[in-house]
């Protein structure tokens, strides 16, 4: 992912969990907990997301310690080709005629190993 969008692959699944939330946006205690990540790596994607202007972060109306956070109008156009990169590579692999080599290849891709 990092070679095509520029984003590592935790980065990648943090801004597609601001995406899904929608407008209204999502704390990032919630994206750790939704997709299995630890809140330092979900807290040092954020701060990567907002410096590239994909995502801001407001301070929480009930709770002054927290963020939501929410996508711009980038980052939602970031993870849109980010999301079809990911089709074509997974469409690609799972139709390959040798599955565990290109599996492989995908992965170190995707892990940007």
């Amino acid at each position: 992912m990092r070679a095509h969008h520029g984003l590592s692959l935790a980065t990648g699944m943090a801004l597609g969990a601001v995406v899904a939330a929608g407008p209204h946006g999502v704390r990032a205690g919630t994206i750790a907990q939704q997709r299995g990540l630890t809140p330092a790596s979900i807290s040092r994607a954020v701060v990567q997301l907002e410096r590239s202007r994909l995502v801001t972060r407001l301070q929480d109306a009930q709770d002054k310690r927290l963020h939501i956070v929410r996508a711009t109008a980038e980052g939602i156009t970031c993870w849109t080709a980010l999301s079809e990169t990911i089709d074509k590579e997974m469409h690609h692999v799972f139709t390959a005629p040798d599955f565990t080599q290109e599996h492989g290849r995908m992965a170190a891709r995707l892990c940007d190993s």
